[in-house]
């Protein structure tokens, strides 16, 4: 049932984020063209110039709003869908509640992922045929390769990389156990989410800060003279990882325990 859930929220997410990607990809073509004109024409006019700064301003915060406005969609889509009046249709199903926010969850996570992978080839297209910009983006990725192997960054790299991805699933799943609590508050259902992340962020730091004085020990400046390796990263890494799946354990279990039993859809 988990897939077929999946399924159905890949069709019914698809729309809004494909016009997401549509605008910001007008944008991007917009640009492209003003600057090959300007390149291939050697055009300096006051006019145009004007143009061509209010397109990258546009196509900068285009790709802000690709990230950004993709974790709003994610959060909205469970508000409406679960939360409003939408609610009643979707607790109605044979599903279980961890599966609808399995479900949901997943799919969101999986935007975020493509809204990423959307963003880089955006901006690839602006470096279609500048083979300086490519090249030095080709040479940069190789120098970061060949640093990589050499100093044995390569596992740790990866362990970001991990992180960044586990704190993006974290930040979805805190968002839905927000609103989960938010929603007790009737009308007020918005208001309700906002207090719920302040004092959940509020909580989270108080536990990250006893964690980092308990890993690295009261002299945090110590930390400035660490290696890379062991003394610093590792644990680091290694604490990132362990309270990120706390975190996502937890912002869960919320989530179903409200749903479940605190739902209130008036």
């Amino acid at each position: 049932m988990l897939g077929k859930l999946i399924k159905h929220e890949f069709k019914s997410t698809a729309r809004m984020f494909a016009a997401l990607y549509g605008v910001v990809l007008v944008i991007t073509l917009i640009l492209k063209g003003i600057v090959e004109v300007q390149t291939v024409f050697n055009v300096d006019n006051t006019v145009l110039n004007m143009i061509t700064m209010v397109t990258i301003i546009a196509f900068v915060l285009g790709i802000i709003a690709i990230f950004l406005g993709s974790f709003v969609l994610v959060i909205k889509r469970f508000y409406d869908n679960m939360l409003k009046d939408e609610g009643y249709l979707s607790f109605t199903l044979p599903v279980r509640m961890s599966e609808h926010i399995a479900g949901k969850s997943i799919v969101g996570f999986a935007w975020m992922v493509i809204s990423g992978v959307v963003a880089v080839l955006l901006v690839t297209i602006l470096g279609l045929g500048h083979n300086e910009f490519l090249n030095s983006v080709k040479e940069g990725i190789e120098l970061g390769i060949k640093e990589m192997q050499e100093f044995g960054y390569t596992g740790y790299v990866v362990e970001l990389i991990f992180v960044l991805l586990l704190g993006c699933y974290s930040a979805i799943v805190m968002g839905y156990a927000c609103f989960s609590i938010g929603q007790t508050l009737g009308k007020n259902k918005v208001l309700g989410a906002f207090v719920a992340y302040l004092i959940i962020y509020f909580i989270m730091q108080i536990i990250s800060s006893v964690a980092m004085v308990a890993i690295f020990g009261s002299n945090l400046d110590a930390l400035n003279n660490a290696d890379m390796g062991d003394a610093f990263f590792q644990p680091l890494m290694t604490f990132s990882i362990v309270l990120s799946i706390i975190q996502i354990v937890v912002f869960i279990a919320i989530t179903n325990f409200m749903l479940k039993r605190k739902l209130n859809l008036q």
